[in-house]
Parts: structure tokens; sequence; C-alpha cells
């Protein structure tokens, strides 16, 4: 083979290295390189490219070992209802893989159910203020707006029994009758 033709099929070597590295596609990058090297074997640019090719499959492998483990920490968190953390580790897998829809997906659910926490607490405080100014009327809507985000929500019955007692305390005070005492 004449050294014109081999030229020629290192530099197609090296377009096809350059190629794949900007696709990120290491693995072929480095069979390119090791082409390269096949036709140039002491060329400098075709090693610093192998070895560049390498350490990048390591780096992935080592980003995709770690991204694993984040996201199944943030699936675990979001099975178990602990929101922060879900958010957390969502946020910490997005930022070994950006685009991640699993991690986007975490993210957004865990968002949600912190905000509808948050309106939970306002209106069950909401709500106890009512009861203490014994307006239960409006505590008692107050509550419907916690049942219809979480019916299982820990306190509602408590305080729907409370306003109940207290309501039917009211009505059995009207009920007694007043006797007014006669002078005469």
């Amino acid at each position: 083979i004449d050294k014109q033709a081999e030229d020629k099929r290192y530099v197609s070597a090296m377009e096809q290295v350059h190629n794949h590295e900007s696709k990120q596609e290491y693995e072929k990058m480095k069979e390119w390189c090791e082409i390269a090297l096949h036709h140039k074997p002491n060329d400098t640019d075709a090693k610093q490219k192998l070895d560049d090719a390498v350490r990048l499959i390591a780096e992935q492998a080592a980003n995709a070992k770690q991204y694993n483990q984040i996201i199944q920490r943030a699936n675990a968190s979001l099975m178990n209802k602990n929101w922060n953390d879900a958010l957390s580790q969502s946020e910490a897998a997005l930022n070994v893989r950006p685009n991640s829809p699993e991690a986007l997906r975490i993210r957004e659910a865990a968002r949600k159910q912190i905000d509808m926490m948050e309106s939970i607490k306002d209106f069950i405080n909401r709500a106890d203020i009512f009861i203490g100014q014994k307006l239960y009327t409006q505590a008692l809507e107050e509550l419907e707006k916690v049942k219809s985000l979480d019916n299982t929500y820990v306190g509602i019955k408590e305080r729907e029994s409370k306003i109940q007692l207290e309501q039917e305390k009211i009505e059995n005070e009207a009920k007694i009758p007043v006797t007014i005492p006669s002078y005469g």
C-alpha cells in the first residue's frame, strides 16, 4: 500500500474520530482512533484522541452509575412521600443528566405535592382560626378545601367532630327554657 493511500485512510479515520467525538459516541471514537493508529502508529494526535476517548468512556460510565443511584433514591423518596428529598434528588439527577425525562417527572411530581401541602397547611390554619372564633361554617369550608386536595389528611375528622360538638352545644343551650322570675 502506498503512502498516499495510507495517508488518505488516516485522514478519513480521523474525520470519523472527530465526528463521533462531537456526537459523544466515545466507543466509536475509540475504535476509529485505533484504525487511525493502524495507518499511522506514531501519530500523536490519534494517540491523544485515543486517550481522550478512553477517559470519556470512563466518565460516561461513572456518570451513568451516579445518575442511576440518584434516580433510584429520588424514586424511593417519591414512593415514600418524602417530597422535599424527592425534589432534591431529582435536581441532583438533572445536574448529571439535564434532560432526563425521569428526573423531570419526579421533580414535577414532588413540586406539585409540596405546593399542595402548603395549600393544605394554609387551609388548616384558617380553619383553626375560624374554630377559635366560633365561626364554624367558615371553618367547615376550609376543611372541605383540604378534603378536596387530600381526603385522608390527618386531623380533619377531629376538627369536624369538635365543630359538631360545639354546634350541638350551642343548639342545646338555645333550647333551655329561660324562666323569668315574676314579681308579684
